[in-house]
């Protein structure tokens, strides 16, 4: 049964396997490593990314970089020594994927570079692919209801927040769910777009059109960790891409909106991030995905080491699971 979890062409639904086998599953998750692919299935929309790196001068990354990709290195004013390599508008392509590889090689070859500290894992999707304004409410209820789950799994190979996490991508699950209502009545992106400032998980300040390709016309994802890893940045790239497309399915919204009179009065948000709640984490791969592929790889990700999550002390390293 062991391919079966690792085929894009077929769905199964994790949170209905039998206890026999969701034993054989979780058995399989604990030696898997999730791999490097070609494609992700997913042409249909475009995206961005923004790899941030600390203990390096920019200068050294740009002058081996220019020679590889066509990607760009800019200062990050919050580092003292170090920036973030930003990519051209993307897509689903073998092309860009061997870029993004390359890219990260390069910066795994630079003496005393980091991401452990306060380097955080960008991702820009275009807005265009939400298509209407009750998929963005959708998103924001998947955003809203799954955040802590999408913050564990955006420690990458981590068990704990990165020391910026607060100020560079502040959880807004409460702030999201005590204004939806407004924002619903609205029914305009005019309603978002600059409700809140960008430096939270999710930032909606390049929200413009939900129809229309626009250059910076994106959904930005902040709440991911560093990392120069880039199965663990093509996994992140695809949970966003996955995202977006999963907002225009037919979702069960009353009972998303259910959740936000318990979310909006939960303070402890902010200081349970990315609890380990496999449950729930299932829940939302079965919600997401529609290949088994895509989550086992998620799955993986989300579960690390089996370890519950870590307050920030100083980084706490699962070891490694990608191939």
């Amino acid at each position: 049964m062991e391919s079966v979890f690792m085929d894009e062409g077929q769905n199964i639904y994790i949170g209905g396997l039998s206890k026999e086998d969701l034993k054989e599953y979780r058995d399989f998750l604990e030696n898997y490593k999730i791999p490097y692919r070609d494609t992700l299935g997913d042409q249909g929309n475009t995206f961005g990314v923004e790899v941030e790196f600390e203990g390096v001068d920019i200068n050294e990354v740009e002058a081996v970089l220019d020679e590889k990709v066509s990607w760009k290195v800019v200062e990050e004013a919050d580092f003292e020594k170090g920036g973030e390599v930003v990519s051209p508008t993307l897509v689903d392509h073998i092309i860009n994927w061997k870029d993004l590889k390359e890219t990260c090689n390069i910066l795994n070859h630079c003496r005393n570079i980091t991401t452990s500290e306060r380097a955080g894992a960008h991702v820009h999707v275009g807005a265009q692919g939400l298509k209407d304004f009750d998929n963005l409410l959708k998103l924001i209820l998947l955003y809203v209801d799954y955040e802590d789950v999408l913050y564990r799994f955006g420690y990458m190979d981590r068990l704990n927040p990165r020391e910026s996490i607060i100020s560079c991508a502040h959880p807004l699950s409460i702030e999201l769910a005590r204004d939806y209502e407004e924002i619903k009545q609205c029914e305009s992106v005019k309603a978002i777009n600059r409700r809140y400032d960008r430096f939270h998980g999710i930032n909606f300040n390049n929200l413009h059109s939900l129809s229309r390709r626009k250059e910076k016309n994106t959904i930005e994802f902040r709440f991911g960790n560093g990392t120069t890893d880039p199965i663990l940045w093509q996994n992140y790239i695809n949970l966003c891409l996955k995202m977006i497309k999963a907002s225009n399915k037919d979702l069960d919204v009353e009972k998303l909106e259910k959740e936000l009179d318990i979310i909006k009065f939960n303070r402890s948000n902010y200081y349970g991030l990315g609890r380990y709640d496999l449950p729930k984490a299932v829940e939302f791969a079965d919600l997401i995905f529609d290949n088994a592929l895509d989550k086992t790889n998620f799955l993986k990700q989300y579960i690390k080491n089996n370890e519950p999550t870590q307050e920030y002390v100083e980084s706490k390293y699962v070891g490694k699971f990608t191939r």
